[in-house]
């Protein structure tokens, strides 16, 4: 299941936004098969009608929507009602909560699907309370992460006065937007290094014959194994290596030297619902306007954590009887 989430975490509270549009894959596991409108990838953790009697805290997901028959939201929607149990709604760290809720979804994957790992994301927003929140005032946001192991808990942004943006699903256009570039430029750039390289060597060395430098024809000047070495990105970011590349990946992008210098510090909680929709709109136009098979669109969702108010959908589609022909 393709998707958008994206989670912003600004002084007032959490935002949290996903589509709604389900693919289904063809058994031979490439192909799209159908798509579905209307499938809920975002909720809040607990059951009650009243907010507040629910753990202040909200889920959303991409990746797999179901494990073993069960939807995620089911799951979610059962353990937030056990987890209750145990734990107050008014005194909770919301990460002893997403790894629990980890545990949780990793143990039906073992015991329903013989431990064949999904891939799938689960993202957590929200507040820790009471003394088990040890001091935290600002909201937190973590990703739960399953790509065919056992799921990694990511934790994004938990530093009391540290806020910003985290989304999951379909990044390319959000990428463009923040940074001017994404992941799959990067990859068809370190494909083309060899050749730049090659271009570079060789016009080096001509230039040494038309000055008489004598080059003996044994002499090989191979590409260099570190990026460092031949940086091809070091023209347009201040970047560090990571110690994966998908952390360096991540570490040129950030780097960026004409990025979009977003504020989530100051924003609003009105201004980052703003915000969020556009983010998401930038994904959507992606799937509605160009020559693909759309894995992103129907009716949005937004959500809203705080502190006191707790989960509140800000943008939801309301359920109606439709006239013909099926309006």
């Amino acid at each position: 299941m393709m998707t958008i989430n994206v989670a912003i975490k600004c002084p007032d509270g959490i935002v949290m936004g996903a589509d709604s549009l389900v693919s289904l894959v063809a058994s031979d596991g490439g192909s799209i098969s159908s798509i579905i409108p209307y499938y809920n990838k975002l909720f809040p953790i607990g059951i009650s009608q009243n907010t507040l009697d629910n753990f202040a805290a909200g889920a959303m997901l991409n990746g797999a929507g179901s494990i073993g028959g069960r939807t995620i939201e089911d799951i979610i929607s059962e353990f937030g009602e056990e987890y209750s149990k145990t734990n107050p709604v008014n005194n909770y760290s919301l990460q002893q909560l997403t790894t629990d809720l980890g545990n949780k979804v990793q143990k039906i994957i073992d015991t329903t699907i013989a431990g064949k790992n999904p891939l799938l994301e689960i993202i957590i927003g929200g507040y820790s309370k009471g003394e088990r929140a040890a001091g935290k005032r600002y909201g937190e946001i973590y990703s739960l992460f399953w790509e065919q192991q056992p799921y990694k808990l990511r934790v994004l942004y938990t530093n009391d006065v540290e806020f910003g943006t985290h989304y999951g699903g379909q990044p390319q256009m959000l990428d463009r937007f923040r940074y001017g570039i994404d992941d799959w430029i990067l990859a068809n750039m370190l494909k083309k290094r060899k050749d730049l390289f090659n271009q570079t060597r060789d016009y080096i060395i001509d230039k040494l014959k038309e000055n008489g430098v004598s080059i003996p024809s044994t002499v090989t000047i191979g590409m260099p194994t570190s990026m460092k070495q031949f940086d091809i990105f070091n023209l347009f970011s201040d970047y560090e290596l990571g110690s994966t590349p998908g952390q360096t990946m991540k570490n040129i992008k950030e780097g960026m030297v004409e990025k979009v210098e977003t504020m989530e510090r100051f924003l609003s909680l009105q201004t980052a619902i703003n915000y969020c929709t556009f983010l998401m709109s930038c994904s959507y136009a992606q799937n509605n306007f160009a020559y693909a098979i759309p894995t992103v669109g129907s009716e949005m969702r937004v959500a809203s954590i705080t502190r006191h108010d707790g989960f509140k959908y800000r943008k939801i589609w309301e359920i109606q009887t439709p006239g013909p022909p099926f309006r």
